[in-house]
């Protein structure tokens, strides 16, 4: 599967760790409404951080965008403070960083790190962390689900 070739060469190549949809499929795909139909991931902020996910992705083939901003030699890279996230697509697949969430530092997160199967990813707790920021409800849905199974709050 594609987005398991590229979860394991991003997370393994820069501060990058899977999150979404197929972190939850790797450690608790029962919590899951559907499945994955992206790859999500959490990524720091650094601009040298984020440079290097941007060749990463365009070394393996995809067009890389800012809202919708083709990111190429003339992007303004002064515009991705307060743009949460850069979307990577490549024959239909999409592969979207976040390197912004309000109330999180990157670097913090370190401790609920884990890696399954070469992939590195948060646990259980560092999944809950990350949904509690969501405002999207299908997100609640799931940390409801994941408290409820866990009994974490």
């Amino acid at each position: 599967m594609e987005y398991l070739r590229i979860a394991e060469i991003l997370t393994n190549n820069a501060e990058c760790r899977l999150i979404g949809s197929l972190s939850l499929m790797f450690q608790h795909p029962e919590i899951l409404e559907r499945k994955p139909s992206d790859a999500d991931f959490y990524a720091s902020d650094e601009i040298e951080n984020i440079l290097n996910i941007i060749g990463i992705l365009k070394d393996n083939g995809y067009e890389v965008y800012s809202w919708q901003d083709r990111i190429d030699e003339k992007f303004d890279f002064g515009k991705l403070k307060g743009r949460f996230y850069i979307r990577g697509i490549c024959d239909g697949k999409n592969i979207d960083i976040t390197y912004e969430i309000e109330g999180l530092n990157y670097f913090e997160m370190k401790v609920h790190e884990t890696d399954i199967q070469g992939i590195k990813m948060y646990d259980t707790e560092g999944i809950m962390i990350l949904l509690s920021k969501s405002d999207k409800e299908k997100n609640k849905r799931q940390l409801a689900r994941l408290a409820k199974k866990t009994g974490f709050q």
